[in-house]
């Protein structure tokens, strides 16, 4: 897994991060193609690496069952976020940097406080792993993708499900952006459906 730091301050697209078989994330200088630190301390591999939306901090998802909070700086972890029962494959943070979402293959999505680095809510109802979770854009809505064949959209203040998309393969990777959701399957195939009929949210103007 690969990202590029974006938007705003220190956010900027001047570094990108990775996530690795090795048990390690590295920190790049987008420029010069340096490392600039490594961050160490999971136990298993590691297969998912986000920034948070101001660029200070990192979170991370692995195979040890844990997602953890990582100093972008320093390279220096903050906490671990501990209470999958299997391996975590996906993190990332709400549009306002207070939250984090986690996929697991134990069949749940769990919420955390960023500050607190407790679980708010588990997200409960999927049949199979999660492969992957996000928010919607306004942060209302998180979208869970499993191997159940189903994506499905909840309520991010309460966890109750919304509702779902139901696919003929595993959905194994999922976005929004520019007002769609994009689903990605187990057989290579993109899925792409109008979010504002799944997220109530409007499609931004051209």
């Amino acid at each position: 897994m690969i990202e590029f730091q974006t938007g705003g301050g220190r956010h900027d697209g001047t570094r990108i991060v990775t996530a690795s078989f090795d048990r390690t994330v590295r920190l790049w200088d987008a420029t010069t193609g340096q490392e600039i630190t490594a961050l160490r301390g999971h136990e298993s591999s590691v297969s998912s690496a986000s920034f948070s939306p101001d660029g200070a901090q990192i979170v991370t998802a692995s195979d040890d069952r844990t997602a953890r909070l990582w100093d972008a700086t320093t390279g220096v972890e903050i906490i671990a976020l501990c209470g999958h029962e299997d391996v975590v494959r996906s993190a990332c943070f709400s549009p306002d940097g207070t939250r984090i979402v986690t996929a697991s293959d134990d069949r749940t999505a769990r919420l955390w406080d960023v500050i607190m680095g407790k679980a708010i809510l588990a997200l409960c109802g999927h049949e199979g792993g999660v492969r992957s979770a996000s928010f919607s854009p306004d942060g209302t809505r998180i979208l869970t993708g499993s191997d159940d064949r189903t994506a499905r959209i909840w309520n991010a203040a309460n966890g109750h499900e919304i509702t779902r998309i139901v696919l003929d393969a595993a959905v194994t990777a999922l976005a929004v952006h520019d007002g769609d959701i994009a689903l990605g399957d187990a057989l290579g195939r993109i899925h792409v459906f109008e979010a504002a009929e799944y997220l109530g949210e409007s499609r931004p103007a051209s």
